[in-house]
């Protein structure tokens, strides 16, 4: 929010990326703490002050926000197609785009976590925890330590809460 009343304040001398920076930080605090639609509302508005910027800031937090609802309301495949676009919009080229290739990544193995595909979340996750240690991404690092922990919990309950389960693994 301040960073919005900041570029809003200072428009004259704030770059068109340091306003879309705001105006995506603006659309995921609303996301979280207002609920879809109100993020969607702001969005809209970014997408409209921000129409001539391409592949900009906006149209990521766009897809993730998208994903993020897909995901809330159970939409497996269209979440599924909206982490593609977002891994569409990373350059091909090793080394570059990081941040997004593994935000997409990231997704990637929630939305299997969510389809209950344990063993491709975990293939997923793992994959991405050897890139994020090769480029040296300790923050990233962490947070896909934590998602695997999160599929390994998801499921180890999953797997013996169901009484079938261990009967057929007799």
């Amino acid at each position: 929010m301040n960073a919005l009343v900041y570029s809003t304040c200072f428009a004259d001398s704030s770059s068109l990326s340091d306003a879309a920076l705001a105006y995506s930080k603006l659309i995921q605090h609303l996301a979280v703490y207002k609920g879809y639609k109100d993020a969607f509302a702001a969005l809209k508005i970014a997408e409209e002050k921000f129409m001539c910027v391409s592949k900009s800031r906006i149209l990521i937090v766009k897809l993730q926000l998208l994903h993020e609802w897909a995901l809330h309301r159970g939409h497996l495949k269209l979440a599924q197609q909206f982490c593609d676009e977002l891994e569409v919009l990373a350059s091909s080229v090793t080394g570059v785009d990081m941040e997004l290739k593994t935000e997409a990544s990231v997704r990637n193995a929630r939305t299997l976590l969510a389809a209950k595909q344990y063993t491709q979340a975990a293939a997923v996750a793992h994959s991405l925890f050897c890139t994020c240690y090769k480029f040296n991404m300790q923050v990233k690092n962490a947070t896909v330590l934590l998602l695997l922990a999160e599929i390994h919990k998801v499921f180890t309950i999953g797997r013996y809460c169901n009484p079938l389960s261990t009967f057929f693994s007799l």
